[in-house]
């Protein structure tokens, strides 16, 4: 019996890691035809709320865009790879790069040039 069981166990596991199962709530599961409330069938419902807007940009207006936000117009954008390399994800965040041969690094006051490995190399901090 023990021989039957290891076997179903990993082939239960393995289906289970390989499902991808339902799709998540609201993601359009792709049910159609049924009426929603205060519609009659053949009647394609609409919501009654307006679609979310984005919220306003982090930094304020003025910098470049950067993925998801605009830098402030003293940064920016810059995309990185992690340790993973090109093989990863591709990260961006709005910065300063250090400029080599300058005071400081070419950093503003309150601010140094540092070394972020596997980051977005030399930036002020």
């Amino acid at each position: 019996m023990h021989r039957l069981l290891v076997p179903a166990l990993f082939a239960s596991l393995l289906a289970l890691a390989c499902d991808k199962g339902a799709p998540p709530p609201g993601s359009g599961s792709g049910v159609t035809g049924g009426a929603g409330p205060g519609t009659s069938p053949g009647t394609p419902s609409t919501p009654n709320d307006p679609p979310p807007t984005d919220p306003p940009p982090v930094n304020p207006p003025g910098g470049p865009a950067c993925g998801e936000k605009t830098c402030a117009a003293d940064e920016e954008c810059i995309s990185y790879y992690g340790v993973a390399g090109p093989a990863g994800p591709k990260f961006q965040e709005c910065g300063i790069r250090c400029k080599p041969g300058s005071g400081s690094g070419g950093c503003p006051a309150g601010k140094s040039c540092t070394t972020i490995a596997d980051g977005p190399g030399s930036v002020c901090r």
